[in-house]
Formats: C-alpha cells, structure tokens, sequence
C-alpha cells in the first residue's frame, strides 16, 4: 500500500468460472451447468470508517408485505452493516422478533433498512400497525438504542 494513500476503502471481486458448461443428463433431459462463484473483499485503508445517520420511521411494503424501516445515510468512507436484536408488538399485542437487513450500506450510500419480524412457527407473519419496535441496532463499532412506534 503506498504511505500517501487516503483514507477510504478499496472494493473488489473475485470471480472463478468455468471455461465450458457441461451437460447434466436425467433420462431424457438435457440441462447445461454454467458456475461461477463470487468472493466479494473489502480492504480498509487508513483510518476509513462509516458514518451512519438514522432517520425513520417508516412503514414500506416488502415482497407484498408492509414492514417496519429506517432510512439509513451512510457518510463514511467505508461500508457497513447493520444488525441487532429487536423486538416489538404489534396492534393487537402480538409479540414478534424483528432482525435488520444486513446488505452492505455502502459510502454515501442511502439505504431503507428493513426491519423483518418472526414469531415461533411463523417466519413471515403479517403485522398489524402500529408496531413498537425496540432493542439495540448495532454497526461496526458502534450502536443505537432503539424505541420507536411505526404508522
């Protein structure tokens, strides 16, 4: 690494694929097999770090179903993602966990951060809103308690 490089972070993918499909065969059927794999490396230079501003709440629709989310700016000059343990209830008292999406929120990025809720037997209940949502939503090395009702 030169000394005078800034700080920030560097992104790159490695990728293997092979050179010719091959065919899998099943009685009659024919199918072609093309694979190729990613390994995606983050290499922090200096003292990058993120800078996580967060707004919300907000109620989104997500594959059909409306779920909790915070609307997340990243000012850093490095990526980040976010985790936690939360919990909430819903209008009607129900009790449910809720885990943040955990894609990358890259610099200058800004991103809804979904918040999923589960329940025991249920890993896609429909909520009914207003939720209360608490608990700790965490990044990199740092955190944000969280108590916030969503309309």
């Amino acid at each position: 690494m030169p000394k005078d490089a800034p700080a920030g972070e560097c992104r790159f993918a490695i990728m293997v694929e092979a050179d010719e499909p091959s065919l899998a065969k099943a009685g009659q059927v024919q199918l072609p097999i093309v694979g190729r794999i990613g390994i995606i490396v983050y290499v922090i230079v200096g003292d990058a770090a993120p800078k996580i501003e967060v707004f919300g709440p907000e109620v989104v629709s997500l594959n059909g179903q409306q779920v909790p989310a915070l609307r997340v700016h990243n000012a850093g000059n490095a990526h980040t993602r976010m985790s936690g343990f939360l919990s909430g209830v819903d209008a009607e008292g129900k009790k449910y966990d809720f885990t943040p999406m955990e894609l990358p929120i890259l610099p200058d990025e800004v991103r809804e951060v979904f918040l999923t809720p589960s329940i025991n037997g249920n890993p896609s209940p429909t909520l009914t809103f207003p939720v209360t949502v608490q608990g700790t939503l965490e990044w990199s090395d740092q955190s944000l308690e969280l108590n916030e009702r969503f309309k």
